[in-house]
Formats: structure tokens, C-alpha cells, sequence
């Protein structure tokens, strides 16, 4: 069995709980203006959406939240955890905004969409890291990342492939949800990026 790590070990310790969502929203803010100078009305109008989605349902949970704490008396510990927790808990509830970075993804292809490759992979990366992500969009991040590892030739872009890819692997909460299937494909998708970055393996361009 292949070793995977707690999400512990990739979140951020410093920060309170909307820090992450404020950092989302900016992504889709500049995920909906680049895509309008690159005349992708769909990435657009996703991010757009995404966003009044991700206030909607932050706005839900906060209230949900602050009625749950006026029946239940909670410790220090527990309510840092429950900091801790609020931004994954928003983000999961709000699977739009996965959809649209996913969306920015799949419309992709040539260099001069390469900021919004690398603006919508960072914020993937993000949502990896904290682990923002819920299971019924977990296969559809892993064949984003393969996708454009298959045909982005830039290589800011591929080496943020490599990042998410990594931590997709190895994040136990996603293991479940990507099976032998998933983790075989994401391997692969690794390997095949690893030999694209070498000198012998690299179409065109320098070596990094």
C-alpha cells in the first residue's frame, strides 16, 4: 500500500479560517478577468458564478454555525478546530468553485493562455493543500491536472501540475475517492511529466 499523509502535513498553520476564501475569491476574480481577455465567456461566466456560490453558502455556514454555538458550550481547542475547519467545510459545500477553476483547465491550449493555466493551477493547488475539495470532485481535479500535463508545453505550468499532482497522491482524505484507478493515473501522469522535464524528454525549449 502506498504511503499518504494527513492533511496536517500541507495546510497552512498561520491565518484565520476566511483567510482561504478571501484568497479563492481573489482566484476566480483574476481566473473571470483573464479569461474575458482571452474570450472564454464559459470560464468567465463559472467564475463569476462561483463566486456569488461561495458567498451564499459562507454566509449559510456562518449562520449555521453561530446557532450551533448558542446551544453548545465549546472549548478553546475545539473552537480553533472549528476555525480551522470552516473555509474546507464553505469549499466543499460549494463545488462550483472547483468547476470553474476545472473549466479554465479544460479550455487551455497554446501559450497565450498560459497566465490562465497558471492562475487556475495555483488556486487548485490551494484547494489541495487545505484539502478543499470533496470527493465527488476529486476524479475531475485528477484529470484536469493530466490533461494539462498532456498538453501544456510551458513549463511554469507543468511544474505546477507536478505540485498538485504530489499532493493529490499522497493526501490521505483524497486516496478513497481516487482508488488503485486514480492513483495509477496520477502516477503515470507524473512520470510521463518527469521525462517531459528532462533534457532528453523535452519537445523543444531549454532544460529547467
Amino acid at each position: 500500500q502506498r504511503e499518504c499523509f494527513s492533511s496536517g502535513g500541507f495546510m497552512a498553520s498561520s491565518g484565520g479560517s476566511r483567510s482561504l476564501l478571501r484568497s479563492i475569491e481573489s482566484d476566480l476574480r483574476s481566473l473571470a478577468a483573464e479569461a474575458r481577455k482571452r474570450h472564454q465567456g464559459r470560464v468567465k461566466e463559472a467564475s463569476d458564478f462561483a463566486i456569488l456560490r461561495l458567498k451564499e453558502v459562507e454566509a449559510a455556514t456562518s449562520e449555521q454555525d453561530g446557532n450551533e454555538d448558542s446551544t453548545t458550550t465549546t472549548t478553546t481547542a475545539g473552537s480553533h478546530f472549528d476555525e480551522e475547519s470552516f473555509s474546507r467545510r464553505v469549499l466543499v459545500a460549494a463545488p462550483e468553485v472547483v468547476d470553474a477553476i476545472v473549466s479554465a483547465c479544460d479550455v487551455i491550449d497554446g501559450s497565450n493562455k498560459a497566465k490562465l493555466a497558471v492562475l487556475a493551477l495555483g488556486s487548485l493547488h490551494r484547494l489541495l493543500t487545505r484539502v478543499a475539495i470533496g470527493p465527488d470532485r476529486t476524479m475531475a481535479v485528477l484529470e484536469a491536472l493530466d490533461k494539462q500535463g498532456r498538453s501544456s508545453k510551458d513549463s511554469a505550468v507543468v511544474l505546477k501540475v507536478v505540485q498538485s499532482l504530489i499532493v493529490l497522491l499522497t493526501t490521505c482524505e483524497f486516496r478513497p475517492t481516487l482508488g488503485e484507478t486514480g492513483v495509477s493515473q496520477g502516477i503515470a501522469a507524473l512520470l510521463q511529466l518527469n521525462r517531459s522535464l528532462t533534457p532528453s524528454g523535452a519537445a523543444g525549449g531549454s532544460p529547467p
